[in-house]
């Protein structure tokens, strides 16, 4: 009966039945196109957002890296100014780093850290018959607890003879966390 009282060549009725269809179909069209349009949107903001975040972010790790730069720029204008010898030694008593006048002490040239202590250097207590002292139990004092403290040594040179050097030993033990240095090794030539 239904099919009676509608009739698909009834002009009016079509007409009817296409605008119904259409409503919902201009609806949809109409919040998708609101939605394309939401998304656009987000997507330029959060774009927007993450190229200050990246721009903030870069701008500051310039300025650390710029102020990193100087502070080791004054730390090793300082470090190669010093008259003693100086120098860094990591947790197994390697020479991470020395100061000129180290490495003119210990004769460590120009060659690249980490380094070990010279072989040919001894040191030994003051006097004829002082005690050597192995590097391994100086750099126990070195690292440890009891640290040196203007403890008077003579540095020879095993294969120089008559080449002395009386130098005076201070430490302090560093904690870092890069675990890179463990103890700095003041070397004071007072021959």
């Amino acid at each position: 009966e239904c099919g009676a009282a509608v009739r698909y060549d009834d002009p009016p009725a079509t007409r009817q039945i296409r605008t119904t269809l259409t409503l919902p179909r201009d609806a949809m069209q109409a919040r998708l196109s609101d939605l394309v349009r939401s998304l656009w949107l987000q997507a330029a903001i959060g774009t927007t957002a993450l190229m200050l975040i990246f721009l903030g972010v870069g701008s500051f790790i310039r300025r650390e890296s710029r102020l990193s730069a100087e502070r080791e720029e004054r730390l090793s204008a300082v470090f190669s100014a010093l008259s003693g010898g100086l120098i860094g030694l990591d947790p197994k008593g390697r020479i991470m780093m020395a100061n000129p006048a180290a490495r003119a002490l210990l004769q460590l040239g120009a060659a690249e850290s980490p380094l070990v202590w010279p072989a040919h250097l001894v040191l030994q207590e003051p006097g004829e018959d002082g005690r050597v002292i192995p590097w391994p139990e100086l750099l126990e004092d070195a690292l440890g607890a009891k640290q040196l403290k203007g403890r008077i040594l003579v540095l020879k040179d095993s294969s120089r003879r008559e080449e002395l050097h009386f130098v005076r030993l201070a430490s302090a033990a560093i904690d870092m966390r890069s675990g890179k240095l463990s103890a700095i090794l003041l070397l004071d030539d007072i021959t």
